[in-house]
């Protein structure tokens, strides 16, 4: 074989032919679809926003969190209960913002400048309900200054109750990336003053494992922390704080045993 034949069939066969096979091509196999954060029956074929976009306005957060989700659950109907869910968190979102001290909160102020107003001309009977639950008390404002003539507004304790373990089932699953059980019960305090708030982010700080505050928003306008006794546990404690002003706590205990 001449020299110029010979450089040629080098030219064309690739290095280290017989020394190794050709690599196998690589197959891209589908990700598992995970199940649903909330019932953990259907597939997570949707994600949903753990604090809905309604507590935020026109100018949704960011860095919002998002857990995968059923279609039942994303549209609110997953939890068995009387109504979407969406529509509880529209009223939960609406008294909060209407709440004497979130009215200083620059989220809490545009809601009710622009979605609110919307809100009501779009669900007559959202402001037909606020309405009858609405008083007029006077008020101390922040630095102890009395506010006359403020409305106050009982709030449908069921409503706001079913929103708040809505939120803390998607924080589990966000903050530990496994779902809470369906057995775990899921208990709300009532609302938490400034003292009481204080002093549970003071216990919290002594457990083992616990959170920093994580804001959702630019703007603040929801923000959480939490604690757990271990990696594992199901018992959890949360903090959650609406417009920088409304703020409760909320459990989850492990299922009782017999």
């Amino acid at each position: 074989m001449s020299r110029g034949n010979r450089d040629k069939r080098q030219q064309q066969e690739p290095r280290g032919r017989g020394k190794h096979p050709p690599s196998a091509p690589q197959v891209q196999r589908p990700s598992p679809v995970p199940l649903c954060a909330y019932c953990q029956e259907r597939p997570g074929v949707t994600v949903e926003h753990v604090v809905a976009r309604c507590f935020f306005g026109s100018v949704p957060p960011k860095r919002a969190i998002k857990v995968p989700a059923c279609r039942e659950c994303n549209e609110g109907r997953g939890d068995g209960g009387q109504r979407p869910l969406t529509m509880d968190e529209e009223y939960v979102r609406t008294v909060l913002a209407l709440e004497h001290r979130s009215s200083d909160h620059r989220v809490a102020a545009n809601l009710l400048t622009n979605e609110i107003p919307r809100s009501y001309d779009n669900s007559p009977g959202l402001l037909r309900r606020i309405a009858h639950r609405m008083s007029v008390v006077d008020a101390t404002a922040r630095g102890g200054i009395i506010v006359p003539s403020v409305p106050l507004i009982t709030v449908e304790t069921d409503r706001l109750i079913r929103v708040l373990k809505k939120i803390a089932r998607g924080l589990f699953y966000a903050v530990n990336e496994r779902p809470l059980p369906q057995d775990c019960p899921v208990t709300c305090s009532p609302r938490l003053d400034a003292e009481k708030l204080a002093e549970i982010s003071r216990r919290m700080d002594g457990l083992k494992r616990t959170t920093r505050w994580w804001n959702i928003g630019e703007e603040g306008g929801f923000r959480f922390r939490c604690a757990m006794e271990h990696e594992h546990s199901t018992r959890s404690l949360w903090l959650l704080i609406f417009y920088d002003s409304v703020a409760f706590g909320v459990h989850t205990v492990p299922p009782k045993t017999p």
